[in-house]
């Protein structure tokens, strides 16, 4: 029972480094059935993803971060963001709108069909995506400088 008791202590002291001292204290209770725990405005999902809610028509460009691939669901960088880091292939889920490969490798993102794929290189904006690609399901953040 004792080491129960304790992930609680051990999760919210991790979230706390994470996210910095001003992130609210969290429990298992916090964290749903489905795989995600929601912390001020950011949603961690269990494949990697962080959805972070913003007011709707925010320029939102300030919200990647160095490292991240980040995804708006509606074109110019507004409406609902995901991001994603790392390496390999990721699940993105919703709709793309605009999207910015602010990492120093490649992004290839696959067209609604998975059937294609374009490679974008380090620091590529789209404020708008064509429509092949305003469902597209995945990215796959390669860790080469060039396509």
């Amino acid at each position: 029972m004792t080491r129960i008791r304790l992930i609680p202590i051990v999760l919210a002291a991790v979230l706390t480094l994470v996210l910095g001292s001003s992130a609210p204290a969290a429990t298992l209770d916090d964290v749903p059935a489905a795989g995600s725990l929601t912390i001020g405005n950011r949603t961690y999902l269990e494949d990697g993803t962080v959805e972070v809610e913003v007011p709707s028509g925010t320029l939102s460009l300030s919200q990647c971060e160095s490292g991240w691939f980040c995804v708006w669901s509606q074109p110019s960088y507004t409406g609902s963001f995901r991001y994603k880091t790392g390496t390999g292939s990721k699940t993105l889920g919703g709709t793309v709108g605009s999207f910015w490969n602010n990492r120093s490798a490649i992004a290839r993102l696959y067209t609604n069909t998975a059937s294609t794929s374009t490679c974008y290189e380090n620091g590529v904006k789209k404020a708008s995506v064509s429509a092949s690609y305003s469902s597209a399901d995945q990215v796959t953040l390669g860790s080469s400088l060039d396509c």
